[in-house]
């Protein structure tokens, strides 16, 4: 009994520990890539090539406007190809996303943020990666934020993005990663401009304004 008692106790544990873990068997985020040298192309590999270093940066505000954070994310999937030309069956293991749910936290800002779920529409083949640009802060938060800022607390403040996807399979089979933690620093306020060397204009950014990103200026 007593061992029958803790084999069972034993089995509950692992699971629980299993289901707390990020899904990685099947499509999971990798990494936040870094942006391209190359403002004018903005242009990205199925891979990232390099890692984003450190923690970007957003104004709440752009001309006025509500803003957004867009960063470009690597998204896996470790499936094999199932195609199995004897019996005439095609891959059905490309991985197709379709949400984007993003829950926030911030100690720092002391407030409650929203949740949001962003409908998109992205591939990833099998045993392969797919580099997205995602909406980490959607213009909607970044109102909320502007509009319900703590008048005490100083800005840059670090929020934290909890990034996970959700989507099917094209077997139809449903999947939902675990969720990727992004941090990020949010300044509450309109967004003054980029600054180029003397002599020089703004002619590039990549991938989006009032946050950071690869200018170009000439």
């Amino acid at each position: 009994m007593k061992t029958t008692a803790r084999t069972a106790l034993l089995a509950f544990a692992l699971l629980a520990v299993a289901c707390t873990r990020p899904n990685r068997g099947s499509v999971f985020i990798e990494d936040v890539c870094a942006f391209p040298k190359d403002a004018k192309s903005c242009s990205f590999e199925a891979e990232c090539t390099l890692v984003l270093m450190g923690y970007p940066w957003v104004y709440t505000q752009l001309l006025g406007a509500p803003n957004h954070l867009e960063l470009p994310v690597q998204f896996n999937n470790q499936l094999p190809d199932n195609t199995d030309e004897s019996m005439s069956h095609t891959n059905t293991n490309i991985a197709v996303v379709d949400t984007i749910e993003l829950s926030y936290e911030s100690a720092d800002l002391g407030i409650a943020i929203p949740s949001i779920s962003i409908p998109i529409s992205t591939t990833i083949p099998t045993e392969g990666a797919t580099v997205e640009m995602v909406y980490v802060l959607p213009e909607p938060i970044a109102q909320y934020l502007f509009d319900n800022w703590p008048a005490t607390v100083p800005d840059p403040t670090y929020v934290t993005a909890l990034v996970k996807l959700k989507g099917r399979y094209l077997s139809d089979s449903p999947f939902e990663t675990g969720e990727f933690p992004i941090t990020f620093q949010v300044v509450n306020g309109d967004f003054p401009g980029y600054a180029c060397p003397v002599g020089t204009t703004l002619t590039a950014v990549c991938p989006h304004s009032g946050q950071s990103a690869a200018t170009s200026c000439e």
